[in-house]
């Protein structure tokens, strides 16, 4: 299995590494840092914090209303 994610502190923890280590079916790829071409999702990100941040209303309801 191949698993390709970004450079995010919790994919290369000494604790994923380790139990990658152990599952040795699974490849990782890492994406380059700071490189939104190759990583679609960093702009549904971007889109998604936008959206929140512009929500006045905290409720849940609203948040939910705002990211729809």
């Amino acid at each position: 299995m191949l698993l390709v994610w970004d450079q995010a502190k919790w994919h290369t923890s000494k604790k994923v590494r380790k139990w990658l280590d152990k599952h040795d079916r699974i490849e990782t790829h890492l994406l380059p840092a700071w490189s939104p071409d190759t990583n679609p999702m960093e702009d549904l990100w971007r889109e998604l914090f936008r959206r929140v941040a512009a929500c006045l209303e905290r409720s849940l309801d609203t948040l939910l209303g705002c990211v729809q």
